[in-house]
């Protein structure tokens, strides 16, 4: 959820093309376009000598496509912001890669530079569950560079309709190679309730492995539905909780137009197409958020204030940014049921000893409340 408001992200698509073709990808307008450096710098310099938000962190994310395919100006955009003083006090680089194009230059400049850019890869799993996702590329990805150099940050797992079986099997795999994960459901994808069968009975499994192993972080498919989130629903809110930042502290943009700005990659030309992507500028998103109301199907759910809506796959799938997919709000149903059993036997164990009172009663009642779902 985007509870901290003192951060802020702009996201720099510099590259719309991609040397994959992942099978669940939802970019649907790849073109061969590159950001050059003069509309980037003029998106940079508005952002870190913006007065108004100086005490705002501000995360500068390098996306795709595959942002190494224009590693020259990323290393030309890292280097001009070094050289100069901004009146942003706090900053920093993020590039969400594939990992198939660091090599030993791109290695060399990422250590040389690593107190201020951070590398996240995708790693769906293990070699099979990778390659059935993503072009067969597992072989070509440093995952010993990233282990040693960013053994903090989680790499990107995402779950497809044909690796769903065997999420416990990438998700331990993973882990056993020493590394942090965050895993997702593939967005856009013709989920059924047969699978969400099977996305329950996987997890189970994997809350199971997480108790017999404590010492290891738990994944965001169990994290990011901790039941103390679960509250009886407020008949007085009548507007959809803002869960992410999109159109208010993201700013997305694409190719060479440093005038036009998304709500978050979602939105951009590269997912919706230019046409659609057009009405979905950021002060629309704005005007959608000021009247909003909540989607009925959600208005008296106990998780409606802490499950992860997210306006942009929400309109991929219904066309509507506040109307959820029904049948993901059953996946994530049963992720808060089973983030509940597991957090009732370590409560059960003692283990929460960090919890204040206040958080171990909402705990208590979010693990009743789970089962109501």
């Amino acid at each position: 959820m985007n509870d901290n408001i003192n951060t802020e992200s702009v996201t720099l698509i510099i590259s719309s093309n991609c040397n994959l073709n992942c099978i669940y990808c939802y970019e649907k307008h790849k073109e061969n376009m590159m950001m050059d450096f003069d509309t980037a710098s003029v998106i940079l310099f508005k952002f870190l000598n913006d007065e108004k938000n100086t005490d705002k962190a501000l995360t500068i994310e390098f996306f795709g496509g595959e942002p190494f395919l224009n590693f020259r100006l990323m290393k030309e955009l890292v280097q001009w912001v070094r050289e100069r003083t901004w009146k942003r006090k706090e900053y920093k680089f993020f590039i969400d890669t594939n990992g198939t194009l660091i090599g030993d230059v791109q290695k060399e400049w990422i250590v040389e530079n690593r107190d201020l850019v951070t590398v996240g890869i995708s790693l769906d799993g293990n070699r099979e569950m990778h390659n059935i996702n993503r072009s067969n590329s597992f072989d070509r990805i440093p995952i010993s560079f990233f282990k040693k150099y960013y053994p903090e940050q989680p790499v990107k797992m995402t779950i497809s309709k044909q690796t769903l079986p065997y999420i416990f099997d990438g998700i331990t795999y993973i882990h056993k190679k020493g590394l942090k994960v965050t895993a997702n459901l593939a967005y856009g994808q013709n989920w059924c309730k047969e699978d969400e069968i099977i996305y329950s009975e996987q997890l189970k499994l994997l809350v199971n492995w997480y108790l017999q192993h404590k010492e290891i972080d738990i994944c965001s498919v169990i994290s990011d539905f901790n039941p103390k989130y679960l509250n009886e629903h407020p008949e007085w809110q009548l507007k959809q909780h803002q869960y992410c930042g999109a159109g208010i502290a993201m700013h997305c943009y694409q190719g060479n137009d440093n005038e036009k700005e998304y709500p978050c990659q979602f939105f951009a030309p590269i997912t919706l197409g230019e046409q659609r992507a057009e009405k979905f500028e950021r002060s629309y998103i704005q005007e959608l958020y000021d009247s909003s109301e909540i989607d009925q199907k959600c208005a008296m759910c106990y998780a409606r204030n802490s499950c992860p809506h997210c306006i942009g796959s929400c309109y991929l799938t219904t066309g509507n940014i506040w109307e959820k997919d029904s049948v993901m709000c059953g996946f994530y149903k049963q992720q808060y049921k089973i983030a509940a059993y597991y957090y009732f036997c370590l409560w059960e164990q003692g283990e929460l000893r960090n919890y204040s009172e206040t958080e171990e009663l909402a705990l208590l009642n979010g693990i009743q409340l789970a089962q109501k779902l």
